[in-house]
């Protein structure tokens, strides 16, 4: 990589030996973001992880571990950077400034049915987001019926 990170996403695929990385990273004190707005913090909020991206990429190219790391994540309003590299990268980065902790990013499974699979309780055969069946009310109704005046 000649000293340059890409921060463009491998999807699923990761290149052999490169596990992903959850990086947490410091960030202002609640204190000190007490007096703006909830935009203004968010800005605020960006713009630090944005620096402690920076001084990262800056720091593993110092300890020349950039062909340890295939990637470090865009910056978010919140302290955490995902970091795809190696085992022994990873180790190296919880010495860097500005880090707090990293640990090993565990793939998200969701379980949301897929167009071949009913959604529970859906009518068998029914295609897909179809409305379903109206369950009959298990509400009682009043056999008295009320007097118009």
């Amino acid at each position: 990589m000649e000293g340059k990170i890409p921060s463009d996403p491998y999807g699923r695929q990761l290149p052999e030996g490169m596990i992903e990385w959850m990086v947490v990273v410091t960030r202002p004190d609640t204190k000190s973001l007490a007096d703006y707005d909830r935009a203004q913090k968010y800005r605020l909020l960006k713009q630090n992880s944005a620096a402690r991206r920076d001084e990262l990429i800056a720091w593993l190219a110092g300890q020349g571990l950039t062909e340890q790391v295939a990637r470090v994540g865009e910056p978010t309003a919140f302290n955490v950077l995902f970091v795809v590299a190696t085992p022994s990268a990873a180790q190296r980065l919880a010495e860097a400034p500005g880090v707090l902790s990293v640990s090993q990013s565990e793939p998200l499974q969701l379980d949301l049915p897929t167009p071949t699979q009913e959604p529970p309780g859906a009518a068998p055969g029914a295609a897909p987001g179809a409305a379903q069946p109206r369950q009959p009310s298990t509400r009682k109704r009043s056999t008295q019926t009320k007097r118009r005046r």
